[in-house]
């Protein structure tokens, strides 16, 4: 059974446990209901969890949002590999970190690729800009050598993490639970 953490929990995941994947579900959005169904996945948002308290997303532009922002109206899961190395957790965090210092206009949020995904052809889309699960499979893949999935969804990404033995769920946030 997976660990169901508590609002008070998600806010306090120390730094031991960091960087972490998260896959989120907006359980109020039409557009994540729509995402969700046409991936045929549970998860319509991907980012990581890399500070304390801080998720970094690529919304509108890639930026940092305070964890409490999405506890009263998302489900979270937490993917991690125990076995990551500290240097491997560091590269995790520099990229973020690297992005996070771009000027906006390297943020941008890639509508194109969404538009890809719709039309079913992920590599449609802008090489210089990211959708969520694009960005957050980018940090994915430095961590994790057999990861090689190009363009993919949230649902693709929480399938991969699921049919890896090295990959575990840290915890799932539910906001009817909490």
């Amino acid at each position: 059974m997976q660990r169901q953490l508590k609002r008070f929990e998600v806010v306090t995941i120390g730094p031991e446990a960091l960087p972490l994947l998260v896959m989120a579900d907006n359980l109020f959005s039409l557009f994540g209901a729509g995402i969700r169904i046409h991936t045929q996945g549970y998860y319509n948002h991907a980012m990581w969890m890399h500070r304390c308290g801080t998720f970094a997303s690529q919304d509108l532009f890639y930026h940092e949002v305070p964890v409490w922002k999405y506890l009263k109206t998302h489900r979270l899961k937490f993917w991690r590999n125990p076995a990551w190395t500290a240097t491997q957790k560091s590269m995790v965090r520099e990229e973020i970190v690297a992005k996070l210092h771009l000027p906006w206009y390297r943020r941008f949020y890639d509508f194109k690729g969404i538009l890809g995904q719709w039309l079913r052809k992920p590599s449609f889309n802008w090489d210089w800009w990211d959708y969520c699960s694009e960005d957050a499979a980018e940090k994915l893949a430095l961590v994790e050598t057999t990861f090689d999935l190009k363009h993919p969804s949230p649902a693709d990404i929480d399938r991969w993490c699921k049919g890896q033995p090295q990959m575990e769920v840290f915890g799932v946030h539910d906001p009817d639970t909490a």
